[in-house]
C-alpha cells in the first residue's frame, strides 16, 4: 500500500489543482478525490490492510480546494443539481464510507430508501435522509452543519437556526418554532435563485412550498408562511455579512 505521507501528498495536491477549476467540474473532482483515498486506504484483495489513521481528512481536502475546510461552496454546489437518486447515493456514500470500504453496500443502501420518495430536487432529498433514523448517520457532519445554518459566518452566534427555538422576536411561544424545516426549505429557495429558476425571494418561497404550501409546517395561510420563509431568508443573508 502507498505510504501514508506520500498519498497525503497526492491527493492535497490534486486537491489544490481542482481548486482552479470551475463549476460544475470542480465538485465532480473534489469528489474524486475522496474515492481516490478511499481506494487507496484499502486493498480489495487483502481485508486487513485498511490503514489505521486516514492520510487526509474531508476538512484537509475542502480546505485545499476551496480554502474552507467545510466545504460550504462544495456542497452549495450539489445541492443545487436537479435530483437524481444515484447521483444523491453515490455522493453521501462516498463520503460516508471515507473511513471504512463500505461504499457499495452503503450506496445501494442510500439508493433503495430514495426510491421510496419524490423529491423536488437534492437538498429535499438530503433533508428527508438526515430526518431517517437508520440512514442520519450517513449524512457527513460538513453536510449537517451546511443545511443547518451554522456555516455562517457569525455561527459563534446562538440564533434560532441553531437552538431549534424560535426568535423572540417574532412573538411565538416556546416550542413551536420551525427552524430546522424552514433552513432547508431556505437552502431549496437560494438553489432556486443561483440556478435562475425565480427571480426573487419571493418566487422562490412560494416554489418551494407548493400551490397547497403544506411543504411549509405550521397553521398559518400560505401568504404567511411565503412571508415567514423570505423574512428569515433576509434575516439569515444579513447576519452572514
Amino acid at each position: 500500500m502507498e505510504e501514508t505521507g506520500a498519498l497525503r501528498q497526492r491527493i492535497l495536491g490534486r486537491a489544490v489543482a481542482a481548486s482552479r477549476d470551475r463549476e460544475p467540474q470542480k465538485r465532480f473532482s473534489v469528489k474524486s478525490l475522496f474515492r481516490a483515498h478511499l481506494r487507496a486506504r484499502f486493498d480489495p484483495t487483502d481485508s486487513s490492510t485498511i490503514n489505521s489513521e486516514p492520510a487526509v481528512t474531508e476538512a484537509d481536502i475542502f480546505q485545499a480546494a476551496y480554502g474552507d475546510p467545510l466545504g460550504r461552496d462544495y456542497w452549495r454546489a450539489w445541492l443545487s443539481e436537479p435530483f437524481h437518486p444515484l447521483r444523491v447515493a453515490d455522493l453521501i456514500a462516498t463520503h460516508a464510507a471515507a473511513s471504512e470500504p463500505l461504499f457499495q453496500c452503503t450506496e445501494g443502501q442510500i439508493f433503495s430508501v430514495l426510491l421510496t420518495a419524490n423529491f423536488a430536487n437534492t437538498s429535499s432529498a438530503i433533508g428527508w435522509l438526515i430526518d431517517t433514523p437508520h440512514i442520519a448517520h450517513l449524512v457527513p457532519a460538513s453536510l449537517r452543519e451546511y443545511l443547518s445554518g451554522a456555516w455562517r459566518s457569525d455561527a459563534g452566534t446562538k440564533t434560532e437556526a441553531d437552538t431549534g427555538q424560535p426568535d423572540k422576536k417574532t412573538g411565538r411561544p416556546s416550542g413551536t418554532g420551525y427552524a430546522r424545516q424552514d433552513e432547508l426549505l431556505i437552502v431549496e429557495m437560494h438553489s432556486l435563485l443561483d440556478t435562475r429558476k425565480a427571480k426573487s425571494l419571493t418566487e422562490a418561497a412560494s416554489t418551494v412550498i407548493g400551490k397547497d404550501g403544506e411543504r411549509a409546517p405550521g397553521g398559518g395561510t400560505r401568504d404567511a408562511k411565503i412571508a415567514r420563509l423570505v423574512k428569515r431568508a433576509r434575516e439569515r443573508k444579513t447576519k452572514k455579512k
